[in-house]
């Protein structure tokens, strides 16, 4: 058997070359990985040009216009959750500052306080549950949509390169 890569004859029960070490059980026709792109000796890769490993996929159709709607409907509702949340936590903590200040028929003294302090804790750490949430949920998406796309691009390329 003739090695494909130096031209060495080879025993036919080799599975390696003796010479390059090329492996010999390769079947020889489809597609071989390379390690780097392929320079042409005299060509100018200038930033209008690049090797064709690193040249640009086509134009990719964006594809389900309704999950990006329903990422950047997440997204907006992760800022006004967060918001509510956040103004409900200043009254909360305000109108405990408040309600210790005011002269009533009895003293509540520091545990007004202690309750507005509570209750803005609360509030703020419902908020930022929401948040998180809605926020990592349209990141997901977003997350889920890339992969399709660059799925798509890496077909694209690998079938454009076969076909070289």
């Amino acid at each position: 058997m003739r090695c494909p890569s130096c031209g060495t004859e080879n025993t036919a029960n080799r599975k390696f070359c003796g010479i390059c070490g090329h492996n010999l059980q390769q079947p020889t026709g489809g597609f071989e990985p390379t390690t780097g792109p392929v320079y042409q000796a005299g060509t100018d890769y200038g930033p209008t040009s690049a090797p064709p490993m690193f040249a640009e996929p086509p134009p990719l159709r964006r594809k389900y216009k309704a999950l990006r709607v329903i990422a950047v409907v997440y997204k907006v509702l992760a800022f006004i959750a967060g918001l509510v949340f956040g103004l409900l936590a200043l009254v909360s903590l305000f109108a405990g500052l408040s309600a210790s200040s005011r002269r009533s028929g009895f003293d509540i003294g520091p545990t007004a306080v202690f309750g507005g302090l509570i209750g803005a804790f609360i509030f703020a750490f419902i908020g930022a549950l929401w948040f998180i949430t809605f926020y990592a949920a349209a990141e997901w998406i977003y997350v889920f949509l890339d992969i399709e796309e660059n799925t798509r691009a890496t077909r694209t390329l690998l079938s454009r390169r076969q076909g070289e």
